[in-house]
C-alpha cells in the first residue's frame, strides 16, 4: 500500500528534485534565458574579448545550456551556431523554460466576449428597417434594433470564439526564475 502512495509522489517530485539537487544550475541541454550586461566580441585577429556593457544596457540571451565552466555559462544561442560565454558576475536574472503552453480555452472565451460585444454594437449602429420589395424579402430581417443587435452579437460571438481558439493555440513559453549561481540560501 505504501508503494502505491509513494510511487506517484516520487514521480511528481522528481522534476523539482532535479532542480534542487543541482542548486541553481539546470541540466545541460535545458533551454534558458539569461539577462546580462556582458558582450562577447571577436577581434580582427580572431581573439574573443568579453566586455561589460554600460549599466543602462541589458542583453537577453536565449538558448540551450551547453556547459558551466567555473563561473561562466556556455550557451548555444538560438539562431546561431556560436556558443556564448557569459560570466555569472554579469548575470542579472537567470530563467529556465517551463515549456510552451497553449491558451486556446482562454482565447476562445475572450474572442466570444469581444466578438459578441462588437457584433452587438455593429448591429445597433447599422440597423435600418427593412423595406419590402418582394413577397418574402423581409422574412428573416430583424424588425427592431434590439433584434439586429442580438443577431449580430451571435454572429460576432461565434466568429470571435473560433478566431480566439485558433490564436490561443499558438502558445506562450513559460519561464521560471532561478537564483543566480553562488547566491543560494542555506
Amino acid at each position: 500500500m505504501r508503494l502505491v502512495i509513494l510511487l506517484p509522489a516520487a514521480l511528481l517530485l522528481t522534476p523539482v528534485a532535479n532542480l534542487v539537487g543541482q542548486g541553481s544550475i539546470p541540466a545541460i541541454g535545458a533551454r534558458i534565458r539569461i539577462h546580462h550586461g556582458w558582450e562577447q566580441r571577436i577581434t580582427d585577429d580572431g581573439r574573443t574579448l568579453y566586455q561589460p556593457l554600460p549599466i543602462s544596457t541589458a542583453l537577453v540571451s536565449v538558448g540551450t545550456l551547453r556547459a558551466v565552466s567555473g563561473d561562466t555559462f556556455m550557451l548555444a544561442a538560438v539562431g546561431t551556431s556560436d556558443v556564448l560565454r557569459i560570466p555569472f558576475a554579469a548575470v542579472s536574472r537567470f530563467e529556465v523554460s517551463q515549456g510552451r503552453r497553449a491558451h486556446s480555452t482562454r482565447g476562445a472565451l475572450i474572442g466570444l466576449l469581444v466578438g459578441a460585444a462588437v457584433g452587438a454594437g455593429v448591429g445597433l449602429a447599422t440597423y435600418a428597417p427593412c423595406q419590402p420589395k418582394e413577397l418574402f424579402s423581409c422574412w428573416l430581417a430583424p424588425t427592431t434594433a434590439g433584434q439586429a443587435a442580438v443577431l449580430s452579437a451571435a454572429f460576432g460571438g461565434v466568429s470571435g470564439l473560433l478566431i480566439g481558439a485558433v490564436v490561443g493555440t499558438v502558445g506562450v513559453e513559460g519561464w521560471h526564475t532561478m537564483p543566480l549561481p553562488g547566491t543560494e540560501r542555506n
